[in-house]
Parts: C-alpha cells; structure tokens; sequence
C-alpha cells in the first residue's frame, strides 16, 4: 500500500513539473495586412527611408496612386487621422491635417508606375 501512494506521489510530482515547463502561449495578435502590389511599392520607397537613417517601424505607412505615379506616405501614428462627416443639410464638412507632427520626420516618396524608381522624396513641414 506504501509503495502504490509512493508511485501515485511521484506521478503528481513529475506531472506538476511537466506543466511548468509548458507555460500557457501567449495570444496571437493581428498587425494588419497588406497587398503585394502595396509591399512592392513601400519596397521601393525603403531606400529613401534608409538614406535618411530613419526607422520603419516608427511610422504609419500609406500607398496611394494617380495617373503615372504611385505615393507612399511615413506618417506619425499618433498624427490625428482626416475625417469628413455630412452635415444634416447635406454638404461634407472635412478636417484635414497638414505639416509634420514634429517628433521625426513625416515625408513622402513618389514613384513612377512604369520604372518603380523614385521620382521624387518630399518633407512635411
């Protein structure tokens, strides 16, 4: 009988130990996606951003495009984001946010659709 409780506390003991060793995992988190096209576009943009000894990861990322260009935008996250509402009479009231945030640099990469090389690199000010 001593035997068997003397097993059955070693079983607890080794099961208590495996479970430590087994931490619970973290929850995954969603960090947004892009398209391809969009990854190849900021792709081309990086060297601009990389001249500048500037960091990625401390700005929002914006792609846009018009006529024979593509746009991407390094804005500051924090930066309040453009909104447009309608008024009850109909017409569209916009706030619009312009010039840089002031903690680092906001700027914008032009780049020509057909080449995807860098056309122009403008600062927000």
């Amino acid at each position: 009988m001593l035997l068997i409780l003397v097993n059955l506390a070693g079983v607890a003991f080794l099961l208590a130990n495996e479970v430590d060793k087994n931490p619970p995992q973290k929850a995954k988190v969603d960090l947004g996606t892009i398209s391809g096209k969009s990854f190849l576009i900021i792709q081309a943009a990086m060297p601009e951003l990389k001249k500048q000894n500037l960091k990625p990861d401390k700005y929002q990322i914006s792609v846009s495009e018009e006529d024979g260009s593509y746009y991407v935008l390094f804005l500051d996250p924090l930066r309040p984001v453009d909104t447009r509402k309608i008024m009850p009479d109909g017409r569209i009231q916009a706030t619009q946010y312009f010039g840089s945030s002031g903690r680092f640099p906001e700027f914008d990469v032009e780049i020509d659709k057909a080449s995807m090389k860098v056309i122009r690199l403008a600062f927000e000010r």
